[in-house]
């Protein structure tokens, strides 16, 4: 059962906003005011939205930033805050004691039931001591949360939104130092806590840490893990397993090929994939007809990944489309897939950025040039378009920009030549990994998906001026709209949604689950929580874009400056010359 775990610190309280007194506030030019009402809220899914299996995204450790030499490491940073210090002992003995005992259990089922008392003071010590508990079993309370009693729901939400937020901060960073560290001991701690995981961002972080921490000696454990009744158990042991042994884990990877869990199987191709075993192909190709989108959306990632090829298959398309695509796949597997040369290591996710190797991209707004600049700051490529808000690098180096005021959507190459082009009212476009584009169409309120050959493949219209988009790993979609941030899946259903108290221009959906929004009229860059809750704040002028970086860094583009400021709110990189616009790095 999910627990929650406190080790001491009972409530730990949210950063302090970084920036200094924020500037008058200013409308950007040729941009209309929304009139939406103002009150805040979130909406929160008493299920988890299908999610893609974390199992996949990479079968190699990944290899994070430094944080700069006069700067502590973030996720050191947060562990401290929380109560944890960042070593082995306390990050081990934490992970242990999030598993909640008979007794913890039983003591919290029946404070729960006390949410019904008649009496209110029964109601509110049952809530204060629950959210004092030392190990808290989470599962209990969110089954609470689906109470059609709403004195329940309330209770139980309130509690969940006081524990999670800071449990999914420090487990984050308690995965990511273990990979990171390579603590010895890490693999038996981190597989006894993957059951506990929700969410597939803490279950990519736990499988990452997994995959960089073992060793020879943990190839028992993992082989046990692999007949484990849980799913992500079996699938992050088996990750592991390939990550130790290489090569040599072909002949034990390819009987999970045949797991009854498609969500296994496609984690056993991935990791075949990495090995350079074709027998993965098939099995992707296979898997392109799963009952399950985001299994069938990550195997075409990665077929698309390893060969450069996609065959127009979309996972979300019509069955009649996708069996045409299949097919055309079966073909190119019989034709060329044993001699079919392989792109590795696979370059995963729901992006399809190109590599700035260390320079940044900085789209100029209303100052209509786009500006790429290269590690040491040397601008070595530039282009002018009209009212540019967002440009992101293609794969190939050629560049992705929305012209808002040119009422475009352009490719444009290293010549400067513009080699593809789209008329829509784009602000904002995200290049995917199935070399389509994502783009938010703002006159037009919609986003949608258009591939190289013009044809819209999914589209959602929205009830505002479409701003920003983006597509995550599970196949869903996060846009905003006038005060609106919502999660949509392939089909439209809303699975989060989130209103501010003004327009939110950009924004970021975080690793963790968290969002990072720039909220235009209240002159401020705020991080919230899945259930709403602020837990990061930076205040700056008219912000319009923001980006998270591995580092933990957030850059920010305001409307006349752009800056990249540390978790503790240092500003350590700063620009003007802008007029809203973005910036990548």
């Amino acid at each position: 059962m999910a627990a929650v775990c406190l080790l001491g610190l009972l409530a730990a309280a949210p950063r302090p906003a970084a920036g200094q007194t924020r500037p008058a506030r200013t409308r950007p030019a040729s941009r209309p005011v929304s009139t939406r009402p103002t009150t805040r809220r979130t909406s929160w899914p008493t299920t988890w939205p299908e999610t893609w299996p974390a199992t996949g995204p990479s079968t190699r450790p990944s290899t994070r930033p430094s944080t700069r030499p006069d700067e502590p490491d973030p996720d050191e940073q947060t562990l401290r805050e929380l109560g944890v210090e960042p070593t082995a002992d306390a990050i081990f003995k934490y992970l242990r004691e999030m598993h909640p005992t008979e007794k913890q259990t039983r003591r919290a089922a029946e404070l729960i039931a006390d949410f019904s008392s008649p009496q209110w003071r029964v109601r509110e010590d049952a809530t204060a001591e629950l959210i004092k508990m030392p190990c808290l079993p989470t599962e209990l309370l969110h089954k609470a949360a689906e109470s059609e009693d709403l004195e329940v729901r309330a209770r139980a939400e309130e509690v969940l939104s006081r524990r999670e937020a800071d449990q999914v901060r420090l487990l984050m960073s308690a995965f990511r130092l273990i990979e990171k560290r390579r603590f010895p001991g890490s693999a038996k701690v981190v597989l006894e806590t993957i059951p506990l995981c929700r969410g597939a961002y803490l279950l990519r972080a736990a499988e990452n840490a997994l995959r960089a921490a073992a060793g020879a000696d943990d190839l028992p454990r993992l082989r046990k893990a692999m007949k484990s009744e849980d799913v992500r158990v079996r699938a992050a042991g088996m990750m592991a397993l390939a990550a130790v042994l290489g090569g040599k884990a072909a002949g034990e990877l390819r009987p999970m090929l045949q797991d009854e869990e498609h969500s296994v199987r496609l984690a056993a191709a991935v990791a075949l994939a990495e090995l350079e075993d074709r027998q993965s192909l098939a099995a992707l190709v296979k898997l392109l007809n799963s009952e399950q989108i985001a299994v069938r959306s990550r195997a075409a990632t990665v077929l698309r990944a390893l060969t450069g090829r996609s065959f127009r298959y979309t996972a979300y398309g019509d069955e009649k489309d996708r069996q045409k695509a299949v097919a055309a796949w079966s073909d190119w597997l019989k034709a060329e897939g044993g001699t079919a040369e392989l792109k590795l290591p696979l370059n995963l996710g729901a992006s399809g950025r190109g590599d700035l190797a260390g320079g940044m991209l900085i789209a100029t707004g209303y100052r209509n040039q786009i500006i790429e600049l290269d590690a040491s700051g040397k601008q070595v490529w530039s282009h002018q378009v009209r009212g540019v808000w967002t440009a992101e690098k293609l794969p190939d180096g050629s560049i992705l920009a929305a012209g808002y005021s040119e009422n475009k959507l352009l490719v444009i190459d290293r010549a400067g030549k513009r080699t593809w082009e789209y008329g829509c009212n784009a602000i904002s476009a995200q290049p995917l990994a199935n070399g389509n584009f994502l783009v938010a169409d703002y006159n037009g309120r919609r986003a949608f998906e258009i591939t190289r050959n013009k044809q819209i493949v999914w589209s959602h219209q929205t009830n505002a001026n479409c701003i920003h988009v983006q597509r995550l790993d599970n196949g869903n979609t996060v846009l905003s709209a006038g005060n609106d941030v919502v999660e949509v899946t392939p089909k439209g259903k809303t699975v989060w949604k989130h209103a501010a108290q003004t327009m939110v221009y950009g924004f970021h959906r975080l690793d963790n689950g968290n969002t990072l929004m720039a909220l235009l009229g209240t002159n401020q860059v705020v991080e919230v929580t899945p259930r709403g809750k602020s837990v990061w704040q930076y205040g700056i002028n008219n912000p319009a874009d923001v980006h998270r970086l591995p580092n933990g860094n957030t850059l920010i583009t305001g409307n006349v400056e752009m800056v990249e400021v540390t978790p503790a709110g240092k500003v350590v990189w700063k620009r003007g010359g802008n007029n809203y616009g973005s910036v990548r790095k």
